[in-house]
C-alpha cells in the first residue's frame, strides 16, 4: 500500500513538473511583449515621479532624524 502511494505521489509531481512544456506545443513559450511607445512615455514617466517622490521623503525623513540628534551625545563603539 505504502509502495502504491509512493507511486502515485512520484507520478503526480513529474506530472506537475512537466505539464507547463507538454501545454505550451512546439513553439514553447517563446514570445515577446512590446510595448506601445505611449504606454512606455507613461511608464518612465511614473518611474521618473516615484524617484523623486522617495528621494523628497528620504531627505525629510534625514532632516526629521537629524532633529532629535542635535542636542544629544554621540557615542561611538569601536
Amino acid at each position: 500500500m505504502i509502495k502504491i502511494r509512493h507511486n502515485i505521489n512520484m507520478l503526480l509531481i513529474i506530472l506537475a513538473l512537466f505539464s507547463g512544456q507538454t501545454m505550451a506545443g512546439i513553439p514553447g513559450h517563446k514570445y515577446f511583449y512590446v510595448q506601445s511607445a505611449d504606454a512606455q512615455l507613461r511608464h518612465n514617466a511614473d518611474s521618473e515621479e516615484i524617484r523623486v517622490t522617495a528621494h523628497n521623503s528620504a531627505e525629510n525623513f534625514r532632516e526629521r532624524y537629524r532633529k532629535h540628534l542635535r542636542g544629544t551625545p554621540r557615542l561611538f563603539v569601536r
